[in-house]
């Protein structure tokens, strides 16, 4: 979703920032909300990602490499594998 920097310029107008700093910090904060929101409704990339991958025991070694290599994961998200 696309910032609103004239909405929220007025929260960073009291700090000595240029413009496109008030601007940076602005999307800093929003992307970082963004990612909380994301993680929140289960739609983050991660989150998506894991979908993917058989729910195993954690505590066991092969259910950790099944569930931390993501770039296998991320390559099937993007070719739509699931589908």
């Amino acid at each position: 979703m696309p910032v609103d920097y004239e909405k929220y310029k007025k929260y960073v107008r009291d700090y000595d920032l240029t413009k496109i700093q008030g601007e940076e910090l602005i999307q800093t904060v929003w992307k970082t909300m963004e990612n909380f929101v994301d993680q929140a409704f289960g739609v983050h990339p991660v989150q998506q990602c894991l979908e993917y991958f058989p729910k195993d025991d954690l505590q066991s070694p092969a259910g950790r490499v099944k569930l931390f290599s993501l770039s296998n994961c991320f390559r099937c998200v993007a070719a739509n594998c699931g589908d």
